[in-house]
């Protein structure tokens, strides 16, 4: 169950595999991280879990696997590989909202990207421009 005043990130797609995860898919976001919650930066190979309220109250497994998270309080762009279920590709839509989670706390929130420019293919909602 998530805390009543989770602060939430939000997620888009991409539709090509990359890298990271059990599939090659992945998932880029922007995320912040707060630093009253964690004492150290999180890296490449971190494995938190997310949240998503409008889907599941339930913890799904993530590993960062590209981007470098410089700073606290302030947004990075990642890419997260879901680790153990890649059913969950399936299951999340462009800026779902979600929090980053380890054990019962909140360490992570953030906002989203309407476009993201990938190789030679813009999307933007998921749709092929």
């Amino acid at each position: 169950m998530l805390p009543k005043n989770s602060k939430t990130a939000r997620i888009f797609k991409e539709p090509h595999a990359a890298m990271g995860g059990n599939s090659g898919n992945y998932v880029r976001a922007e995320v912040e991280f707060d630093s009253t919650k964690r004492k150290l930066l999180p890296i490449k190979g971190y494995r938190p879990d997310i949240v998503i309220p409008s889907l599941t109250d339930e913890y799904w497994g993530i590993t960062f696997v590209e981007g470098e998270i410089e700073l606290f309080d302030f947004p990075f762009i990642v890419s997260l590989a879901f680790t153990f279920n890649d059913e969950h590709y399936l299951q999340i839509r462009e800026n779902q909202l979600f929090v980053i989670m380890e054990g019962p706390h909140q360490v992570g929130k953030g906002d989203s990207w309407k476009y993201t420019l990938s190789r030679k293919m813009l999307i933007h909602n998921g749709n092929l421009l």
